[in-house]
């Protein structure tokens, strides 16, 4: 290696970095089993901060924080994490859970105007009172859906909200139901 030609010398550099970063994980590494299983199989390491983790100022410092999970367990933490940032009432943000979607269905019926049903609600003025633009609100007046049931408006000239709403199944909901001129589609 030459000390006039600068691209050898990077690769010289990157060599020794990456051979001093590979001996540095092995003897982490060296004794490790998983947190959850004590499995010593396809080892996988997880911490808050892990970039930067391997230089040698940093090794020392976040080491000791790090924990060790073999593939699987790792799959399932990520899991674990991924769902509980995208929920705060146990009900998922992104999927749902059926009252979670039929809170969400009731306001884009009410609001979106390109819902397939808006002109049979928003369309014709009903609309979701205030307190339940908050899906906690929501979930604390009317409780979770029971399974066979959906949202019913008492009053079907009426809004959604807490004193007109109930949880009812199909035949409950036919009976209540006014006579459309066009089939809902």
């Amino acid at each position: 290696m030459s000390r006039k030609d600068p691209e050898a010398r990077r690769k010289y550099l990157r060599e020794y970095q990456n051979n001093w970063l590979k001996a540095r994980r092995e003897s982490f590494m060296k004794d490790k089993r998983c947190e959850d299983c004590n499995s010593l199989n396809d080892l996988i390491i997880y911490g808050k901060e892990t970039k930067g983790l391997w230089s040698r100022k940093n090794y020392i410092e976040l080491a000791s924080e790090l924990k060790v999970y073999c593939k699987e367990c790792y799959v399932e933490l990520n899991n674990r994490i991924s769902s509980e940032k995208n929920t705060r009432h146990g009900h998922a943000v992104g999927s749902g859970t059926p009252t979670y979607v039929s809170w969400q269905t009731m306001r884009r019926r009410c609001v979106d105007e390109n819902h397939p049903a808006y002109k049979y609600y928003g369309g014709k003025g009903v609309s979701v009172c205030e307190r339940w633009s908050v899906f906690d609100n929501f979930l604390s007046d009317m409780g979770e859906r029971p399974i066979g049931h959906t949202i019913d408006r008492i009053n079907s000239d009426g809004n959604y909200e807490p004193s007109n709403c109930r949880w009812a199944d199909w035949k409950t909901q036919a009976a209540n139901r006014k006579k459309r001129s066009t089939p809902y589609k």
